[in-house]
């Protein structure tokens, strides 16, 4: 029995689609893609050049202590956010 001609053209898709989503998690599950991942991101930065941090950024420390007597106040609270 053979094939028709849009059966075949849809199995070939479907082989396709597999191909092309189990290769990019294939990937990155066995870290194959990390070195071009860190590259890119390398060269992003090369093109935007040195930016100075906008004026509004603050940088927040808290120490053991503080976390410590304010746990509950800093937990993560969906309602409060």
């Amino acid at each position: 029995m053979r094939l028709s001609d849009r059966r075949i053209r849809l199995l070939l898709l479907a082989l396709a689609a597999a191909v092309a989503v189990s290769l990019p998690v294939t990937g990155y599950e066995r870290h194959w893609l990390q070195s071009l991942e860190l590259e890119t991101h390398s060269a992003r930065f090369a093109v935007r050049g040195d930016e100075p941090p906008p004026d509004d950024t603050v940088i927040v420390a808290i120490d053991d202590r503080t976390l410590d007597d304010h746990i509950q106040e800093l937990v993560y609270r969906p309602t409060l956010h």
